[in-house]
């Protein structure tokens, strides 16, 4: 490999971890200021300024405007709408629920033996279950930081491309979705493009 290609394969693997973690910190609770500005940085540099218009730079640029327009504190309380409500949350975030309807079931059992394989555990200060979509987009972030490109790929399969483009379609959907369906959308057009990085069928 030359120190050309060595940047490239740097690059991919920079853009690939920011955008899993920026997903996984916005969906993993209601967003602080500060997170607001990170995100507004990575949208300044992953729309861009030139005449790019892939699906994902377009939702990128979409993902900006809903970030200048809607104050930190409208998207706190927004993500309390969509993912508490006062009876129901408006849009589910479990795996288990979009694969079987229900929450708690086989697949978060298949995806707990797989963390235990790989030797990872739930923070102690994490309550929700190892299905929840901050959670799995979490573990792919880990795992890109690692270079581990046979356990990317297996745990992408399994634990994310089933399911995850359905949430990012229930959120998008939601009645009282603002700025997180800008974000959902932006979500759905990145793990299109992770699916064809795998070579999957989409």
């Amino acid at each position: 490999m030359t120190a050309k290609d060595a940047f490239v394969v740097d690059e991919v693997v920079q853009a690939r971890v920011e955008h899993y973690a920026m997903f996984s910190a916005l969906l993993a609770e209601p967003p602080s200021p500060e997170l607001m500005e990170a995100a507004k940085r990575l949208a300044a540099h992953y729309g861009g300024s030139g005449d790019e218009t892939t699906r994902l730079v377009t939702a990128w640029r979409q993902f900006a405007q809903a970030l200048e327009t809607q104050p930190p504190a409208v998207w706190a309380e927004e993500y309390e709408r969509l993912f508490y409500g006062v009876s129901r949350p408006e849009v589910i975030p479990y795996g288990s629920f979009y694969l079987t309807g229900f929450m708690m079931e086989e697949p978060l059992a298949e995806l707990r033996s797989w963390w235990a394989e790989k030797g990872l555990r739930r923070r102690a200060e994490i309550s929700e279950p190892e299905d929840h979509i901050a959670a799995v987009l979490e573990v792919m972030t880990h795992l890109i930081a690692q270079r581990d490109e046979t356990a990317q790929r297996d745990f992408f399969v399994r634990f994310v491309w089933p399911w995850a483009g359905r949430f990012a379609t229930a959120l998008a959907e939601a009645p009282n979705a603002g700025g997180y369906r800008a974000l959902a959308e932006l979500l759905d057009a990145f793990l299109t493009l992770e699916a064809f990085y795998w070579e999957l069928d989409v």
